[in-house]
């Protein structure tokens, strides 16, 4: 990963077809929206899922973002307005778009993905998004790692802390 993102964009082709098999992602697709690991969690805005459809290209350069935008009074089961599948999203926007000279149709033709690490919105404390520790490590396992396990060997780019270790 020594690599920068600009050098990684330029360096991709234009993405060939998927060999992600859409049944299984679908399957964990399923899972997220059903999944009630952390409904009483005080941080948790579990109305607010991300849905991610699978890639239609071969990934290239997958980013990860934290979670997926927490918005005011959702208050039933939601699919998260994120940088997937919403233009205004801030890291599509702010930090994507802002630092990748193309535009967003192309980064996707390149094999541009995104997902994200926790699946549910964490509302914001102290001015950030950040999820708690015993959240990443219950969300992690079962979803996104399940979604990056199906992925062929992308480069990666993040912009979350790894998972705590553990208690031993």
């Amino acid at each position: 990963m020594g690599r920068d993102l600009d050098s990684n964009v330029s360096q991709m082709e234009m993405g060939s077809v998927c060999r992600v098999d859409p049944a299984t992602w679908r399957t964990i697709q399923d899972a997220i929206w059903a999944c009630e690991a952390c409904r009483h969690h005080g941080r948790i805005a579990c109305n607010i899922r991300q849905q991610t459809d699978a890639p239609v290209r071969q990934v290239k350069l997958l980013l990860i973002g934290i979670a997926p935008p927490f918005e005011e009074g959702v208050a039933v089961k939601t699919p998260a307005r994120s940088a997937t599948n919403h233009a205004d999203d801030n890291l599509r926007k702010l930090f994507i778009l802002a630092t990748i000279p193309a535009s967003w149709e192309d980064l996707l033709a390149r094999g541009l993905f995104i997902i994200h690490s926790v699946k549910c919105a964490i509302t914001r404390k102290d001015g950030h998004q950040n999820p708690p520790d015993d959240v990443v490590n219950t969300c992690t396992p079962p979803h996104f790692v399940q979604e990056v396990q199906l992925l062929p060997n992308p480069d990666v780019s993040h912009s979350w802390r790894l998972p705590s270790p553990p208690d031993s």
